[in-house]
């Protein structure tokens, strides 16, 4: 007997009382601390991104001088791709999501609502954007916001499917 208890019933009370929690603590800090996920969301310079975000379904013309100024873009990198990205831009006490897109192959993981959030939390202010896919927005609290056309530069408005197949708004997060 050991401690009271039959040779088996002791060794039977350290593995599972014992051992298995420190194994299980260890492991987590090794996954967490050690081995660190080859996924981070980093600031990364806007003009890398045209590329990207033309090749992911947006609408972008570098030449053009697509973005605003004050101008900041996140990516969430995963061994060393860029798999989404967002920009935003300041002007006085506004924000505005300039683009947001995510890698046609990564779609549905949560990654454009973890960059939509990352992007929000950077901002400052209410937060505005000129949006043709109204439903992701919507979902995350965003209001359209009436009389604000004027916002729609002028490159859309010429565009062939402006107001056809193309229904652009304004479209704002209060802060």
């Amino acid at each position: 007997k050991i401690i009271g208890m039959a040779f088996l019933d002791f060794f039977d009370f350290v593995s599972n009382s014992v051992l298995m929690p420190v194994v299980a603590f260890l492991t987590c800090i090794f996954v967490g601390y050690i081995i660190k996920p080859d996924m981070f969301i980093e600031e990364i310079d806007s003009a890398k991104l045209f590329k990207f975000y033309s090749g992911n379904d947006l609408e972008i013309d570098e030449k053009h001088g697509y973005f605003g100024t004050n101008v900041k873009s996140y990516a969430i990198v995963e061994n060393e791709i860029v798999q989404g990205a967002v920009t935003i831009s300041k002007y006085g006490d506004k924000s505005f999501l300039d683009a947001i897109a995510v890698n046609k192959e990564m779609r549905g993981q949560g990654f454009g609502k973890e960059l939509l959030r990352y992007a929000i939390g950077k901002s400052s202010g209410s937060v505005y954007t000129i949006s043709k896919e109204h439903g992701f927005y919507l979902k995350h609290n965003f209001k359209f916001v009436k009389n604000m056309d004027d916002m729609i530069d002028g490159n859309c408005k010429v565009c062939e499917d402006y107001n056809k197949t193309c229904h652009p708004k304004v479209m704002v997060l209060k802060s």
